[in-house]
């Protein structure tokens, strides 16, 4: 050449055509790797998506696709595993509600004795002191309370009911 370089065009050529023939060989050997490759890695790549999900939260995820049973298998335990929480939780709150509750009423059933003994010692003291209308008014107002409370066990009585107690 021109800048002192030689080279051997047949060389040159031979030697292409060998790495032609291994480039096509290896192409043509590792395609089903790569495609084995994304068989696995996109299933798992949803699952780890899923198990994403439910750490946040959202319970409702999708089946995944695969061709893989042993990857089926994860997708379906991880499902039963977001179902089986989701259920906890609610199951959890639940209980959390009625424990609420409970605390409530055992609150309510210690106020009430004491609420009657300071309700009737004023009754006395408005007596005693001759506020007789102002005890006749507390007797009155204690008995729709109590009517109120009493009334058929319901927690809860609509306003035209307790227009009926007054």
């Amino acid at each position: 050449g021109s800048y002192g370089v030689s080279y051997d065009t047949k060389s040159l050529y031979a030697g292409g055509r060998r790495c032609g023939s291994v480039c096509g060989y290896s192409r043509y050997y590792a395609a089903p790797f790569f495609s084995v490759s994304r068989s696995i890695t996109r299933p798992v790549t949803e699952i780890l998506g899923n198990v994403r999900e439910v750490g946040r939260g959202n319970f409702e995820i999708s089946e995944v696709d695969t061709d893989s049973m042993e990857i089926e298998e994860l997708d379906a335990g991880i499902r039963r595993m977001a179902e089986k929480i989701e259920q906890l939780l609610q199951s959890v709150k639940k209980e959390e509600e009625m424990q609420h509750l409970t605390q409530l009423q055992l609150l309510q059933a210690q106020v009430n004795p004491h609420f009657l003994y300071n309700t009737l010692d004023t009754i006395i003291w408005l007596i005693e002191g001759g506020q007789n209308d102002d005890a006749v008014e507390m007797i009155s107002n204690l008995s729709v309370f109590f009517r109120t409370s009493l009334s058929k066990g319901n927690d809860v009585i609509t306003l035209p009911r307790k227009k009926t107690y007054s």
